[in-house]
């Protein structure tokens, strides 16, 4: 495999030859790897560098998906199969057999509980994700027609009469290829939104849409169509070099990424056309590439390679943009070189003065002069850092005087992170809270505010200021936002502030502010609520680290409580221990065990045997707590039956050691036998017949065993014997169950 890419502004698409065609293409939630169908394999491409992760074996994966909480990815054939692997190992799942006609669209559903598979024989097959079987059946007679389900039940919801040869769903709206048009229709409705003409729409043509929906792409054959949806107007159109089969957006829609014949996988910029959409007050319209300067320049170690490649483009080119110089200002203030900052700052305020004023300077000869916001950005983070923070406030200011108009929300905004960064970090916080409650797309003000939020609670922990820090915390959560947009990556670039995986760093922190201030029944509870989300890399080092730490703490607690005869207090100690999922809970499971023993819950006690038995079968511990529970509880016959599951679990391990185990206990069946001979002994010189007082029959000796067989007595006797047979307790309950006594009557002669 090969790979090829410069990195610039305006720089042409990355190649990627993997030797064969492209039939989907797919990103996983994270929008780190993309998945990649072929005719003979599915791959997992890791973004950052183009490094292939992981191969799977299949025959012509044709559409594929991956499962909103990232554990899965699916992949339909023309076979009629449909194969699921665990993102975990790349490992195959499990494999699913539609029929033997070619599987046209996977997907699952938005918690990732089911997969749903549709097919050319006009149906379309439900299954439980974590069960893996088939749960519903949709029919979908006849061709001209696209029809929406319930998923609950299966009812028929909507049926819009015409023709689709591609279909997506987003927001609760359908878009539709029908007719030479892009149509978008109400999902709950049916009814016609906006629509979009298209030439050559075919089997193979494909839409894609970005996160907020701005804009629609659409591909067929060589070609692909960019629309803005707000305006229905057309933004621009790319031709690629080979027949198009599939297309998906990046996971910040700043890249398309196109597959198909050819062999090879296209990624191109998009920046061209998101930056001409008005997406809300917040979005910047810039002309050109921000900083001609990608990701990379997010990375603290990046930023000199950065400023060496900004550096470059300066001096090489006699037309340089302003812009470039502005954004090395930026980049330079990223790297807290203040001074040179301020110098690039400077000559690009500069310029514009001999833009306005029609002035002639030596030094800004090769720039070519256009207005630009970022030098007065540059100039004012750069005399904040420098200490000057109220010269830097103005340079803010005349900013906003100067590009209020269309940059005007942005510049508040950036004006917060900037008064933040000084030091006034309450004062920041109530300028974001304003534009929250001033501007009416404001979900970036949200982000920026939590984050904000986050840093304060982080220098509140460095203080020992616990509740303060959670106090902080709670409103960076509360704030939290799920936000992607090309605004909120200007954003990162000038600030340095990452806002990937914010929501899960605002709970970690959360997590640890509480466990410092000794509320760990608290941080455990925030702490599992994370484990819905699908954590990774860090994050999952974490919180594993923390699992253990906040286990180990209320594993002790419980210790204490039992010594001390608090049960129930011992039972929540452990209760909350076991919510952590440790990898071992076998020990705590023990415990709580004899806690509930302790405080007679017996019920209790049993269930958590069983999940001790369940994690060990070939452990004698988990039958013998289920065995004294389920005594306790008198119910003798089920804890004989669990006596006989053990010794015969133990009598059938592989293990010889193990084997040997069952020496130490005596089996019911010979519990019964010394119990029968101590009977047959007992009654042996008793009358033949008696009459039992309990059922008012007479009995023979054989008739008085088996009675005794059949009584409570008999039954608590052999469960209550495990490991020795207590021959004195045997005689002692067999002689009180066998007394009699004898009557003796005289007829009188009227009876």
């Amino acid at each position: 495999m090969t790979t090829s890419s410069t990195m610039a502004g305006h720089s042409p698409p990355i190649e990627i030859d993997i030797g064969s065609d492209i039939w989907a293409l797919a990103f996983t939630v994270n929008g780190k790897y993309l998945v990649r169908g072929e005719k003979e394999t599915v791959r997992v491409l890791r973004m950052k560098d183009r490094k292939q992760m992981a191969t799977m074996r299949t025959r012509s994966a044709q559409c594929l998906a991956v499962s909103k909480d990232g554990r899965w990815i699916a992949a339909g054939t023309w076979l009629g199969d449909v194969i699921v692997w665990d993102t975990k190992t790349y490992k195959e799942a499990f494999a699913l057999k539609k029929d033997d006609l070619g599987i046209n669209g996977v997907d699952f559903s938005p918690d990732s509980a089911r997969l749903v598979a549709a097919s050319s024989n006009h149906t379309a097959i439900v299954w439980d994700s974590a069960l893996r079987k088939q749960v519903q059946t949709l029919r979908h007679e006849g061709t001209k027609s696209v029809r929406v389900w319930d998923s609950n039940d299966g009812c028929l919801l909507v049926d819009i009469p015409l023709k689709a040869t591609a279909l997506l769903w987003f927001n609760n709206h359908l878009y539709v290829i029908s007719d030479s048009a892009i149509k978008q229709f109400e999902a709950s409705t049916g009814s016609v939104g906006s629509e979009w003409p298209v030439s050559d729409a075919g089997d193979r043509s494909c839409i894609a849409l970005p996160k907020h929906g701005e804009f629609i792409a659409y591909s067929t054959k060589r070609t692909i169509t960019f629309w803005d949806t707000s305006t229905d107007s057309q933004l621009g159109v790319f031709q690629h070099t080979q027949d198009i089969r599939s297309i998906a957006l990046s996971h910040d829609d700043r890249f398309l990424v196109i597959g198909g014949e050819g062999k090879k996988t296209t990624i191109k910029s998009v920046s061209g056309i998101t930056n001409s959409i008005p997406m809300s007050p917040l979005h910047t319209t810039f002309q050109k590439y921000d900083f001609w300067i990608d990701d990379a320049a997010l990375e603290q170690d990046q930023l000199a390679k950065a400023d060496a490649l900004l550096t470059e483009a300066i001096h090489e080119s006699r037309d340089a943009s302003h812009d470039v110089l502005a954004g090395r200002a930026v980049v330079r203030v990223r790297l807290q070189q203040w001074d040179a900052a301020l110098v690039d700052a400077e000559m690009v305020l500069v310029a514009l003065l001999s833009h306005t004023l029609a002035l002639t300077l030596i030094e800004v000869k090769a720039i070519n002069v256009q207005p630009s916001v970022f030098g007065y950005i540059a100039k004012s983070m750069a005399l904040v850092g420098k200490g000057e923070k109220h010269k830097g406030y103005q340079a803010c200011d005349m900013a906003f005087e100067r590009f209020h108009s269309s940059h005007g929300t942005f510049i508040l905004l950036i004006k917060a992170i900037i008064v933040f960064m000084a030091g006034e970090q309450r004062g920041a916080i109530s300028r974001a809270g304003d534009l929250i409650a001033t501007v009416q797309l404001n979900s970036i003000c949200y982000v920026v505010q939590a984050y904000m939020y986050l840093l304060l609670g982080n220098s509140q922990m460095e203080t020992s200021d616990y509740e303060g820090a959670i106090q902080s915390f709670e409103h960076a959560r509360d704030q939290m936002r799920y936000h992607t947009s090309r605004p909120l990556f200007v954003v990162s670039l000038i600030s340095g502030w990452k806002f990937d995986d914010l929501g899960i760093m605002i709970r970690r922190h959360l997590c640890e502010a509480l466990y410092a201030a000794g509320r760990t029944k608290d941080a455990v509870e925030c702490f599992c609520k994370m484990e819905e989300t699908r954590l990774h890399g860090e994050h999952l080092e974490w919180a594993h680290d923390f699992s253990k730490r906040s286990f180990n703490v209320f594993k002790h607690l419980g210790d204490t409580a039992v010594d001390a005869q608090r049960y129930e207090e011992a039972i929540s100690h452990y209760s909350t221990a076991l919510s952590l999922n440790p990898p071992s809970p076998q020990d705590v499971l023990a415990k709580r065990i004899k806690a509930f023993m302790a405080t007679g819950c017996w019920k209790q006690a049993a269930d958590d045997a069983n999940q001790l038995i369940t994690l060990d079968p070939l452990s004698s511990r988990g039958y013998e707590m289920k065995h004294a529970a389920l005594y306790k509880a008198g119910d003798y016959d089920n804890a004989v039956d669990v006596l006989e599951a053990m010794l015969s679990k133990l009598a059938q391990a592989p293990d010889p050691e193990v084997q040997q185990l069952c020496d130490r206990y005596i089996s019911p069946s010979s519990t019964r036998a010394t119990i029968r001979k101590i009977v047959h002994r007992t009654i042996r010189h008793s009358p033949r017949v008696l009459i039992n007082t309990t059922a008012g029959r007479l009995h023979d000796r054989a008739e008085q065993a088996s009675a005794f067989e059949t009584s409570s007595i008999f039954n608590k006797l052999v469960s209550s014997m495990t490991t020795r047979i207590d021959y004195v307790r045997i005689k002692r309950e067999v002689r009180q169950y066998f007394r009699y006594v004898m009557l003796s009557h005289r007829w009188e002669e009227n009876e």
